[in-house]
């Protein structure tokens, strides 16, 4: 991890008490970031047994070939094989039941008109992956 990434300031993030304001503190909430920088691509993890197919996981490939992990990748849930270029990756948050989770899709295959609200990774900055019982939070610093 970078000392950039180490060191990042979360006291402006939607968190209370070290967890996102979504929920009863009785639930655990468990967080991982990891920089943007030297980004090349993402491999996301989809949890294909929900209705909803959320996105749970995301694979980061960076261009020294190093990979983080934020989110929970589950080998058992559908990995996708090949790996999105950075700049054809694009991810909202939606709500089932009140509980946010995380979709993804590849800039090419979207429409404005048909769904606006998808977000395209930054160059730069520091990816944060809230996720436990009561959903997934995807943010962006």
């Amino acid at each position: 991890m970078s000392d950039e990434v180490a060191n990042a300031d979360f006291t402006d993030y939607p968190i209370a008490s070290g967890r996102p304001l979504v929920g009863s503190l009785n639930y655990d909430w468990y967080m991982s970031k990891a920089t943007l920088e030297r980004l090349i691509g993402v491999r996301p993890c989809e949890d294909s047994d929900a209705p909803h197919k959320p996105c749970i996981g995301i694979m980061l490939h960076y261009d020294d070939g190093s990979v983080e992990v934020i989110g929970q990748i589950a080998w058992r849930r559908k990995v996708l094989s090949d790996i999105i270029p950075v700049n054809n990756f694009m991810y909202r948050e939606k709500q089932v039941d009140q509980r946010p989770f995380v979709k993804y899709r590849r800039h090419e295959d979207w429409d404005e008109q048909e769904e606006p609200g998808w977000i395209s990774l930054p160059v730069s900055g520091t990816v944060i992956w809230w996720f436990g019982p009561l959903g997934d939070i995807l943010l962006v610093r």
